[in-house]
């Protein structure tokens, strides 16, 4: 057995060594069942170094998914946890677009998720509660991991099937 430290858990666990250096087996909390697990050397490693040095073991494999708003890179795979769910895909249809021109947008004025500048012609939406504008498609893409604006995290207001606000 050796002890790892559990991210998830934020404490020490002990884990079967062979699991540890096993391509195959991957190892997880026996508490938690986390994937997010960080080994340390041994005092003998470490004494040649003025630092201790971490090592992760990481979890699955990760392989790229094909290209979506974000480039190559899937985030989803790197974060075993789920703090945010998914927004409902009616309220993210709810939500009120239109072309960036109309939008009353600052000249030279960016989206966040991808930091391109809007063009006149570009579709845009806007969430209500906070006031912050997006690419339609960049919006819809955070919306399918997070229920919350890509700025400010204030959670997007779920809304009911005849168009009212779900919290009213």
């Amino acid at each position: 057995m050796e002890s790892v430290w559990c991210h998830d858990c934020r404490a020490r666990v002990d884990v079967a060594a062979d699991a540890l250096d096993d391509a195959a087996d991957v190892p997880s909390c026996p508490s938690c069942s986390s994937v997010f697990l960080e080994r340390r050397p041994s005092a003998n490693e470490r004494e040649g170094s003025s630092r201790g040095v971490l090592s992760v073991v990481f979890g699955p494999t990760m392989t790229l998914l094909p290209l979506g708003a974000f480039g190559e890179i899937d985030f989803t795979q790197f974060d075993t946890r789920n703090f945010d769910a998914p927004c409902a895909a009616a309220t993210v249809e709810a939500l009120p677009e239109r072309d960036a021109r109309d939008a009353g947008l600052a000249s030279g004025a960016t989206c966040s998720v991808c930091l391109s500048e809007y063009e006149g012609d570009e579709r845009v939406k806007t969430i209500p509660r906070c006031s912050h504008t997006f690419h339609t498609k960049c919006l819809c893409e955070w919306l399918k991991m997070r229920d919350t604006c890509p700025v400010c995290r204030c959670k997007i207001e779920e809304t009911k099937a005849d168009g009212g606000d779900a919290n009213e």
